[in-house]
């Protein structure tokens, strides 16, 4: 066999790689792999008649009319609610990204799950982000909080967690099972831990705390009360020692005064709320509340007053649902949640009804889902390019090895 032949064979596991590998360094390597992706599912179900396709699609029914659902409610929020105009049609439109989900779910059905070294792949991955943090302190000299090649703490610290959650499900799993500890993937997850805590991003270690927890309690799990208790620990200690600023970080949580992080989010909460309530049906469009931040802050005197000295301070609704409700109303976050709530039943029905390899993915999947919620408490990681990609990847994966079609699971209708 050539290697052009072997590559063939290979190529939707040296997508799948690429995809993971290219979040971590460039949203726009990304975007270029998803372009690759997408045009090779067309090119594979054109051979075949368009068969795959079309079976993908018939075992995604109430998936596919939520979907719809939520893309009109958006649509109609931008034509009924804003001045319409280039700026609209350009957002509308970017809302394609939610092809790249179903091209993830064929392409997780054409995996070859037996040729993927996972511990190779944490390795590897947490290398790329010590290489962002190198260049973020000594190439471009840019101190303070922990960023990497994402340029922004917050976004570092969103977007890791999926793949942290997926590393720590994996192990977890092995661990159960075999009673061995993965010294790679526990390795991977100290790691990215570590780094996670030095971006000081509050909502992502909320986050990281709900999944763990989530994962110890579900797999009973007797190891992790040593960890929690481990950590719980070094946290007092790093707290009343003040270690790296801990204590003075989470003080600051609680600080709601003008100018202050929680004093943003809180008029940014209140404006988004507001938002909604002038336009319950569907919203303004999901990305139309970045302008109409101003008007409302101007239409209820809260310039200078929450936002400090940032008179303009625009940004999303820093909370997941909130920010779905104000793009895209009652019908578009009816949507949204049941998405939620189907993904999440359709994971844990088949970890219930599954074994193996299979058993594990559907443990991942759950996980990831779990992450992006808990992440959307405080932060919007549906609106980030990074930690949106790393949604759509590991999600449709794992929904395409689980399908029907593949292994006779528990629908996720």
């Amino acid at each position: 066999m050539s290697i052009f032949e072997k590559l063939s064979k290979q190529r939707w596991n040296i997508l799948a790689i690429a995809l993971f590998f290219s979040v971590a360094v460039s949203w726009r390597f990304t975007d270029v792999c998803f372009v690759l992706l997408i045009a090779t599912v067309l090119f594979d179900s054109y051979r075949d008649g368009w068969k795959s396709l079309r079976g993908m699609f018939s075992e995604l029914k109430v998936l596919n009319i939520l979907v719809i659902v939520f893309v009109l409610a958006n649509l109609l929020g931008y034509l009924t609610a804003t001045e319409f105009g280039p700026r609209q049609i350009d957002e509308m439109l970017s809302l394609r990204w939610i092809l790249s989900f179903y091209a993830c779910v064929y392409m997780g059905r054409k995996l070859q799950y037996d040729k993927v070294n996972v511990d190779a792949l944490s390795i590897v991955y947490v290398v790329l982000l010590l290489f962002g943090v190198c260049y973020q302190y000594f190439l471009t000299a840019r101190t303070g909080r922990l960023e990497g090649f994402f340029g922004n703490a917050n976004i570092f610290a969103y977007t890791v967690i999926i793949p942290w959650a997926v590393f720590l499900t994996l192990e977890s799993f092995e661990y159960v099972n075999s009673k061995r500890n993965n010294f790679f993937l526990l390795a991977a997850i100290v790691a990215i831990s570590v780094m996670v805590f030095f971006t000081q991003g509050r909502g992502t270690w909320l986050a990281m705390a709900i999944v763990f927890l989530a994962l110890s309690a579900l797999l009973k799990i007797k190891r992790n009360a040593f960890v929690i208790v481990g950590v719980a620990v070094l946290a007092l200690g790093m707290y009343f020692g003040n270690i790296f600023g801990f204590k003075d970080r989470i003080l600051y949580s609680f600080d709601f005064a003008a100018g202050s992080a929680q004093g943003v989010r809180a008029g940014l909460w209140r404006m988004n709320w507001e938002m909604f309530k002038d336009h319950p049906l569907f919203g303004i469009g999901l990305h139309e509340n970045f302008r109409m931040l101003e008007v409302y802050y101007s239409k209820f005197s809260l310039i200078n007053r929450e936002v400090g000295a940032n008179i303009n301070y625009i940004n999303h609704a820093h909370n997941q649902l909130l920010q779905v409700l104000t793009g895209s109303g009652i019908v578009g976050g009816f949507a949204y949640i049941a998405i939620m709530v189907i993904g999440l039943k359709f994971f844990y029905s088949n970890y219930r009804s599954q074994v193996g390899v299979y058993k594990n993915i559907a443990l991942a999947g759950l996980f990831v889902l779990v992450a992006h919620i808990a992440t959307g408490l405080v932060d919007c990681p549906l609106m980030v390019h990074q930690s949106r990609s790393y949604l759509l990847l590991f999600s449709g994966v794992f929904v395409g090895a689980l399908m029907p079609l593949r292994r006779g699971t528990a629908s996720i209708v």
